[in-house]
């Protein structure tokens, strides 16, 4: 499980998601479009989304899916802290918390990507055999 390079980049995910969902739980966030629901809650989302992915080893193709979904809860949370963002005050809560989705987008990227190579890798020995 943990020998795939796949799985370090999940573990890595998981734990900015829990620092990303940590740091935005008291951030007040004043947005253009009002939701009615809490903006953290895509955090935890993708957070234990990640994780669900990450123990789902032995299914390749859901993990490359649920990898696919977290990469765009994260970019709907970009959406939703990017209007809040104050660029002339300085890199603040907001900031650190985009840049740390930034980061989650690309690991879940290198993931999927790495999903992808190993599931290619069977299907060709499979076509051998």
């Amino acid at each position: 499980m943990i020998q795939r390079i796949q799985s370090v980049y999940l573990i890595f995910a998981v734990l900015l998601g829990v620092l990303s969902f940590y740091l935005s739980l008291d951030k007040p966030l004043v947005t253009i479009i009002n939701l009615g629901f809490d903006p953290s809650f895509g955090f935890l989302a993708a957070t234990v989304s990640s994780l669900v992915a990450f123990l789902c080893f032995k299914k390749r193709l859901l993990q490359a899916r649920l990898c696919f979904l977290n990469i765009f809860i994260l970019i709907f949370q970009l959406v939703l802290f990017a209007p809040s963002m104050n660029i002339s005050e300085g890199f603040g809560l907001n900031g650190l918390v985009s840049m740390l989705s930034l980061l989650g987008i690309l690991l879940l990227g290198l993931a999927r990507r790495s999903i992808k190579k190993d599931e290619a890798l069977v299907r060709s020995v499979d076509r051998i055999r």
